[in-house]
């Protein structure tokens, strides 16, 4: 099935602007919990970048809201950088988000995770987005000394000239290093109702048709229901990162706060026998489409088949999805194909690929880029 769009770095340049201020019409501040963060500023700035763009293409997207994005603002684990023009009027953003990460298991490096970087498409190319970028830059290995810059990129958007640009106007010895592409794949148990949101296309529209619909629903059995989970502090579960990925997230406090036992999100633990145990870590955000109700999506943000066979983190992952489409009254779900389970294992959960495909980028000293390197899946992370 085709997925929803993520919530990714959205495109700076895909509108030119009818009247082009100048670059000193704006100002440029950082933000983050202790300064009371401007949620509503940013809502508003996501709402007339996103929200308009989709609604003319008539598309879905993530909604987000104010719970959303304190969910993105662990206190003392994020920033952001926000723009507004000289009268102050909000005009574009970005957050960025502390992570630990390791490199095939070698000694933690700190990064920042960015992510809802958005500007008004009439201010757009106009550079407003790479200012933001720029002082982003400037706070994370600046002030606060990070190692790297994580960034995600879709195929789909143009992001990645805004990425190139103002890597290189920052520092001119700094490394970019891309992961290969990775598909979203997605499960629901209403197909006919999620066509509504993301029109199949294609040959992919005989999924429409009663007996193939029937076929490629997920459909729970109670045993999917049955098998035991234990909601756990992701820190519990999440030990040392294996020399296998390489590429990987840690258990640091801002993952941990994001993925806390809530409403729209947690951390399960499975345990089969003494021996082998496995988690997923989860999190529900809001569907909007112009002219529909809104909807909900679950994401398995974070799947470690730890040390349980195949057979059983297929259990597993058909028991998150039981519980996001029945119990969390998700219309869909998403997983990303990061290579720390199979393709036949996904499938085996309900899961279906779509076309969509997304990347991730490290930006910083070429000396700490080339640490990952041959960058090859699977990779262990948790993209938002």
């Amino acid at each position: 099935m085709a997925s929803f769009n993520a919530p990714v770095i959205a495109d700076p340049g895909a509108r030119t602007a009818a009247r082009r201020p100048s670059l000193e019409t704006y100002h440029y501040t950082i933000f983050d919990r202790r300064s009371r963060p401007p949620i509503q500023d940013i809502l508003e700035i996501i709402e007339g970048s996103w929200g308009t763009e989709y609604a003319r293409a008539d598309k879905c997207y993530f909604k987000f809201d104010e719970e959303y994005v304190e969910w993105l603002l662990p206190e003392g684990c994020s920033f952001g950088v926000l723009a507004r023009t000289e009268t102050g009027a909000p005009v574009g953003c970005v957050v960025q988000v502390e992570r630990e990460i390791f490199a095939y298991g070698e000694k933690k490096m700190s990064t920042y995770y960015g992510t809802m970087l958005s500007v008004r498409s009439e201010h757009r190319n106009v550079g407003v987005g790479q200012r933001i970028l720029e002082r982003a830059f400037e706070e994370m290995f600046g002030a606060r000394k990070a190692d790297l810059h994580l960034c995600v990129l879709d195929a789909g958007q143009g992001g990645r000239p805004t990425i190139m640009k103002t890597t290189k106007r920052y520092d001119p010895s700094f490394d970019f290093l891309e992961s290969v592409p990775m598909a979203v794949w997605g499960c629901t148990d209403r197909i006919v109702e999620s066509d509504r949101y993301e029109p199949l296309r294609g040959v992919e529209r005989l999924a429409l048709l009663p007996p193939f619909a029937a076929l490629l629903s997920f459909r729970a059995t109670a045993e999917d229901y049955r098998l035991p989970a234990r909601e756990v502090p992701l820190g519990e579960v999440m030990g040392r990162v294996g020399a296998g990925y390489a590429f990987a997230t840690g258990p640091g406090q801002s993952a941990a706060s994001m993925y806390a036992q809530t409403d729209r999100s947690g951390t399960l633990l499975f345990e089969f026998g003494a021996r082998e145990r496995c988690f997923v870590s989860y999190h529900i955000t809001t569907v909007a489409k112009r002219g529909l109700p809104d909807c909900l999506n679950g994401n398995f943000q974070i799947i470690d088949p730890g040390t349980a066979s195949p057979a059983n983190v297929v259990r597993a992952l058909r028991h998150v999805n039981a519980k996001l489409l029945r119990d969390g009254g998700c219309l869909t779900t998403l997983a990303l194909d990061t290579g720390v389970v199979s393709r036949w294992t996904l499938l085996r959960a309900g899961f279906t690929p779509s076309d969509r495909k997304l990347s991730f980028g490290l930006i910083g000293p070429r000396d700490k880029v080339a640490r990952f390197l041959p960058l090859k899946r699977p990779y262990l992370c948790d993209f938002f």
